[in-house]
């Protein structure tokens, strides 16, 4: 099993990133549902969600190929970002506690569609570039998620059951997980 762990870590290396450089920033636009009662709503909501992965290598994903394929380069990238972005739907279940009921949990499924897959550089030599395309992201992709809060700000943690890529078997057990703080809970 170690093996194979290390592997499929090797075959990956090019996906290592600089973890404090790489985000994930996510906000609702759509909401509804109905409050049971004043310590239990339930609601569906749609927004928006975006992950930018910083990468440390110098590569260059090549556009509509498939498995997933990358160019590694001489070109010194200052920055070099791989980002997708999705329309996200969660289901949320919300419970409220206290006498003012300032402590939040939720928690619920949520899904999303592929919007979009980009890559952005920024180099001495070439300057700045950007090329769109899917680089295989999961067309939609599926999982869960759960916020705790006090008042408005809170902390949240979402887990995607599938694979980030499609087509590509090397990234096969690729998977997203985001953590991190969040306002106006």
């Amino acid at each position: 099993v170690s093996q194979g762990v290390e592997t499929w870590c090797r075959v990956n290396d090019f996906l290592w990133d600089r973890t404090w450089k790489t985000i994930n920033v996510g906000f609702d636009v759509f909401q509804f549902g109905y409050r049971f009662n004043e310590n239990f709503r339930m609601f569906m909501a749609a927004g928006f969600d975006w992950t930018h992965v910083r990468l440390k290598e110098n590569i260059i994903f090549e556009r509509n190929t498939s498995p997933l394929t990358y160019v590694q380069t001489d070109i010194d990238y200052k920055k070099n970002r791989f980002s997708s972005s999705y329309l996200r739907i969660p289901i949320t279940f919300e419970h409220r506690f206290g006498p003012d009921n300032d402590l939040k949990v939720a928690y619920g499924p949520i899904g999303g569609f592929l919007l979009s897959g980009s890559q952005k550089f920024k180099s001495d030599e070439e300057g700045k570039r950007k090329v769109k395309d899917d680089f295989n992201y999961a067309k939609f992709r599926y999982g869960a998620f759960a916020r705790v809060g006090y008042q408005s700000f809170g902390l949240y943690a979402k887990y995607y059951f599938n694979d980030m890529f499609e087509n590509s078997p090397q990234q096969e057990g690729l998977k997203n997980l985001s953590f991190g703080l969040m306002l106006f809970f």
